[in-house]
């Protein structure tokens, strides 16, 4: 899996990982918005499991795990990995 160009600066992502270090290993994490995937490859390069969902899926450049088209200013829906939201 190629790990896609950053959407933000890369000290964001360190950040945030920092900010997640004491969740156990496994745990899933939202990534929304997740843009191209660049979160999304760090956090499940980290042993994490990543739930991506972007308003424009489109962007997002990886294989796995899917983005789910989300908005965030509408009624949120539970996302579960592995699971298509409902339509």
């Amino acid at each position: 899996m190629v790990k896609p160009a950053p959407d933000s600066n890369p000290k964001t992502h360190r950040a945030i990982l920092d900010m997640l270090s004491s969740l156990p290993p496994g745990a899933v994490v939202l990534d929304a918005p997740c843009g191209s995937g660049a979160l999304t490859w760090e956090l499940l390069h980290s042993g994490y499991k990543a739930a991506p969902g972007d308003a424009f899926p489109r962007l997002y450049q990886l294989p796995e795990p899917p983005c789910h088209a989300v908005d965030l200013n509408s009624r949120w829906r539970e996302i579960r990995i592995g699971h298509q939201p409902q339509r």
